[in-house]
């Protein structure tokens, strides 16, 4: 039986990081003797974050997956771990690219972009409001409103 390998991976996100992690997850998960320690950073959106994120590097080097929409911001983290010998990969870029040259559009690189307070959102979170205000039968009367 082969021993499990230990991996240092460090995911970097200027959101959430929610993207980030389940990529990761999902690719980690094809490699079974493999344990994972996650450095999760999130809201990477400045230098003195990512001075941290470099001395998390420094401490615990392994590989680096990021989902960084701001191009500078990206390219500081390639550079940074490209001089340590770090392997990095920004995941989003492979699609977005494709996306933007089927489209004939640039990007908005706006962080958390999914996860925009639109009217839609809005909507959302009235429809569940409602459900539990009514879960109970009562006020009938109000079903019109649903």
């Amino acid at each position: 039986m082969t021993a499990k390998q230990t991996l240092h991976i460090h995911l970097v996100s200027d959101s959430t990081g929610e993207t980030v992690h389940q990529v990761a997850r999902a690719c980690v998960a094809q490699f079974p003797n493999v344990t994972t320690v996650e450095h999760v950073w999130t809201l990477v959106r400045s230098e003195a974050h990512l001075d941290a994120v470099c001395a998390g590097l420094d401490r615990n080097p392994g590989v680096l997956l990021m989902s960084i929409v701001n191009d500078d911001m990206r390219d500081m983290i390639a550079n940074a771990c490209q001089s340590r010998g770090i392997p990095a990969v920004s995941i989003l870029d492979p699609v977005v690219n494709l996306l933007g040259r089927v489209l004939g559009q640039a990007t908005q690189n706006l962080p958390g972009g999914q996860r925009r307070l639109n009217t839609a959102y809005f909507d959302r979170v009235a429809a569940v409001d409602f459900a539990v205000s009514h879960d109970d039968g009562m006020n009938m009367g109000q079903l019109d409103r649903a």
